[in-house]
């Protein structure tokens, strides 16, 4: 399992020298970007719970309904419902 990188304080982001233009060395996106890479599964979950709930939700709702697709045509191909089927 690959270790993880220590995550900088913020006040490093404030701290970091700057260029000859006057921004910083590295972007505070960057940094940030940097920091949520860094984040383990527990410390993501803890961070970003409505994220992880809607993900959740939505690859729920996806297995959902590609599993009632294949449900529904084992139904239709069962005796009682293929009687139903040719009646009509």
């Amino acid at each position: 399992m690959q270790r993880k990188r220590p995550v900088e304080h913020a006040m490093a982001i404030e701290n970091a020298p700057q260029g000859s233009d006057g921004t910083k060395e590295r972007s505070m996106a960057q940094e940030a970007a940097d920091k949520e890479d860094a984040l383990g599964l527990i410390d993501a979950l803890r961070r970003y719970p409505q994220a992880a709930m809607r993900a959740i939700l939505v690859s729920g709702a996806i297995i959902m309904e590609g599993y009632e697709i294949v449900l529904i045509n084992s139904f239709s191909r069962r005796r009682p419902f293929a009687e139903i089927d040719s009646t009509s």
